[in-house]
């Protein structure tokens, strides 16, 4: 077995998310770009350089509830009807 080398580095992972937005913008598909706003907060959100702490996992979910209200607004949590029937 090969064992590869981490190439998980700030610059690589910064590559990676533009590449990310460069996919979406070309296929017409909303993007979270996790990247940016974690910039200078990594050590508050990311346990081990790579896992969502809980403060992390507070983040994603936001901008996940952000991105749902305006670019399907109509699978926002307040516009679905509970049906407990």
């Amino acid at each position: 077995m090969t064992i590869l080398p981490r190439t998980r580095t700030n610059f690589n992972t910064k590559d990676y998310a533009t590449r990310c937005k460069q996919v979406g913008s070309n296929l017409g598909i909303p993007v979270i770009d996790l990247w940016t706003g974690m910039q200078g907060n990594q050590s508050e959100m990311i346990i081990d350089g790579l896992h969502l702490n809980t403060s992390g996992d507070n983040y994603v979910y936001n901008l996940l509830k952000l991105s749902i209200a305006s670019n399907y607004p109509e699978l926002a949590r307040d516009n679905i009807a509970l049906d407990l029937s």
